[in-house]
């Protein structure tokens, strides 16, 4: 019997042991087969670990520094999600990890892909901006029968007040802009620049 409590007791003080706050680190770099770490990448560490379908707490902000490198001390033990944004960049990429009681864990390699912005106007014959023309950003492809044929990258812009226009792509190569101009039922496509004629473009 007195085994028993012994037994009993040393459960208890193990199961009311305090756990001890843990620390994440982790990098951030650019995609490809040659990985560039990437500093002043912007990081947020968000926690939910008490309703999976709750949406996730902010817990904490950092930066990453010239080597790329990030980390988070004093963490209470838990699941947390690590979101990594930066400028110039697709716009956020996230990890996930379980943070244990009084140890480091290094977050999986976070890489954010490059991108890149098309802008303009669109002017009528007057050189005055066109407002609310839809924008197109096209990339020439090939189909299953080797077929040349124009794609449209994502969904279309409108244009400001102004006439002016911005698309952010990802991936590199060439690219074509084209607008719609409306005569009452009538639909003209005019590519840039300035031509009526996909293969002028």
């Amino acid at each position: 019997m007195r085994l028993l409590w012994v037994g009993i007791l040393a459960a208890t003080l193990r199961k009311a042991a305090p756990q001890q706050p843990g620390s994440i680190e982790g990098t951030v770099t650019t995609t490809g087969a040659a990985p560039t770490p990437l500093s002043g990448a912007s990081i947020t560490l968000l926690r939910n670990d008490t309703d999976p379908f709750a949406e996730a707490q902010r817990f904490s902000e950092s930066k990453t520094n010239g080597a790329g490198r990030f980390g988070f001390t004093e963490l209470p033990p838990g699941s947390y999600v690590v979101d990594a944004s930066l400028d110039g960049y697709t716009a956020v990429r996230s990890a996930f990890v379980t943070v244990s009681s009084g140890t480091r864990t290094e977050v999986p390699q976070i890489a954010l892909t490059a991108t890149a912005t098309i802008r303009g106007h669109v002017l009528d014959r007057d050189g005055k901006g066109v407002p609310g023309a839809s924008v197109e950003v096209l990339r020439l492809t090939s189909d299953e029968e080797g077929r040349r044929i124009w794609l449209p990258v994502g969904a279309g812009v409108r244009t400001n007040s102004e006439g002016g226009y911005e698309r952010i792509i990802i991936g590199r190569g060439d690219y074509y802009v084209r607008t719609i101009v409306e005569t009452g039922s009538l639909r003209v496509p005019v590519y840039y620049p300035e031509t009526t004629e996909s293969g002028a473009a």
